[in-house]
Protein backbone atom coordinates (compact mmCIF):
# COMPACT_ATOMS: atom_id res chain seq x y z
CA UNK A 1 0.00 0.00 0.00
CA UNK A 2 1.19 3.50 -0.70
CA UNK A 3 0.02 7.01 0.02
CA UNK A 4 0.69 9.73 -2.56
CA UNK A 5 0.32 13.45 -1.97
CA UNK A 6 0.85 16.33 -4.34
CA UNK A 7 0.58 19.70 -2.63
CA UNK A 8 0.80 22.98 -4.52
CA UNK A 9 0.11 26.46 -3.17
CA UNK A 10 -3.05 27.96 -4.70
CA UNK A 11 -4.15 24.72 -6.38
CA UNK A 12 -6.57 21.93 -5.61
CA UNK A 13 -4.48 19.02 -4.25
CA UNK A 14 -5.34 15.35 -4.63
CA UNK A 15 -4.54 12.82 -1.92
CA UNK A 16 -4.65 9.13 -2.85
CA UNK A 17 -4.50 5.98 -0.77
CA UNK A 18 -3.97 2.97 -3.00
CA UNK A 19 -4.57 -0.74 -2.50
CA UNK A 20 -6.26 -0.53 0.89
CA UNK A 21 -6.61 -4.11 2.14
CA UNK A 22 -8.29 -5.83 5.02
CA UNK A 23 -5.48 -6.64 7.47
CA UNK A 24 -7.06 -9.97 8.43
CA UNK A 25 -8.11 -11.42 5.06
CA UNK A 26 -5.78 -9.53 2.72
CA UNK A 27 -8.72 -8.71 0.43
CA UNK A 28 -9.09 -5.24 -1.13
CA UNK A 29 -11.27 -3.13 1.18
CA UNK A 30 -13.88 -1.14 -0.73
CA UNK A 31 -16.03 -0.20 2.27
CA UNK A 32 -13.58 1.57 4.58
CA UNK A 33 -14.01 5.01 6.11
CA UNK A 34 -10.93 7.05 5.18
CA UNK A 35 -9.98 10.68 5.83
CA UNK A 36 -6.94 12.95 5.55
CA UNK A 37 -5.83 15.81 7.81
CA UNK A 38 -3.09 18.32 7.03
CA UNK A 39 -1.18 19.84 9.98
CA UNK A 40 1.61 22.36 10.35
CA UNK A 41 4.87 21.75 12.25
CA UNK A 42 3.26 22.71 15.58
CA UNK A 43 0.46 20.18 15.07
CA UNK A 44 -2.22 22.75 14.28
CA UNK A 45 -4.79 21.58 11.75
CA UNK A 46 -4.58 23.39 8.39
CA UNK A 47 -7.48 21.42 6.90
CA UNK A 48 -9.40 18.28 7.71
CA UNK A 49 -10.35 15.77 8.37
CA UNK A 50 -11.41 15.55 4.72
CA UNK A 51 -13.34 12.42 3.73
CA UNK A 52 -11.73 10.25 1.06
CA UNK A 53 -14.08 8.46 -1.33
CA UNK A 54 -13.56 5.00 -2.75
CA UNK A 55 -12.98 5.10 -6.52
CA UNK A 56 -12.09 1.51 -7.40
CA UNK A 57 -10.17 -1.55 -6.22
CA UNK A 58 -9.08 -0.09 -2.88
CA UNK A 59 -8.23 3.37 -4.27
CA UNK A 60 -9.45 6.22 -2.07
CA UNK A 61 -9.19 9.90 -3.06
CA UNK A 62 -9.76 13.32 -1.53
CA UNK A 63 -9.24 16.80 -2.93
CA UNK A 64 -7.90 19.54 -0.67
CA UNK A 65 -9.29 22.98 -1.49
CA UNK A 66 -7.16 25.47 -3.39
CA UNK A 67 -7.51 28.12 -0.70
CA UNK A 68 -6.00 26.26 2.25
CA UNK A 69 -3.41 28.32 4.10
CA UNK A 70 -0.07 26.80 3.05
CA UNK A 71 3.26 28.47 2.25
CA UNK A 72 5.73 27.37 -0.42
CA UNK A 73 8.86 25.81 1.07
CA UNK A 74 7.10 24.85 4.31
CA UNK A 75 6.81 21.22 5.41
CA UNK A 76 3.47 19.89 6.65
CA UNK A 77 2.24 16.50 7.84
CA UNK A 78 -0.58 14.72 6.04
CA UNK A 79 -2.21 12.03 8.15
CA UNK A 80 -4.50 9.46 6.56
CA UNK A 81 -6.83 7.60 8.95
CA UNK A 82 -8.67 4.48 7.80
CA UNK A 83 -11.20 2.28 9.55
CA UNK A 84 -11.65 -0.86 7.49
CA UNK A 85 -14.99 -2.47 6.78
CA UNK A 86 -14.05 -5.10 9.37
CA UNK A 87 -13.31 -2.45 12.02
CA UNK A 88 -9.52 -2.56 11.73
CA UNK A 89 -7.81 0.82 12.23
CA UNK A 90 -4.84 2.08 10.19
CA UNK A 91 -2.94 5.37 10.28
CA UNK A 92 -0.28 6.80 7.97
CA UNK A 93 1.59 10.10 8.36
CA UNK A 94 3.63 11.61 5.56
CA UNK A 95 5.78 14.76 5.58
CA UNK A 96 4.94 16.93 2.56
CA UNK A 97 6.57 20.11 1.34
CA UNK A 98 4.44 22.83 -0.21
CA UNK A 99 5.57 24.22 -3.55
CA UNK A 100 4.33 26.84 -5.96
CA UNK A 101 1.67 25.44 -8.32
CA UNK A 102 2.69 24.33 -11.77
Amino acid sequence: MSCYLTINVGSHNVVELRDLKNTVTGAIDTGATVSVTLKDSSGSVITGPVSMTHDSAGLYRATLDHDISIVAGTTYTATVDAVGSGGEVRLWSVAVKAQLGR
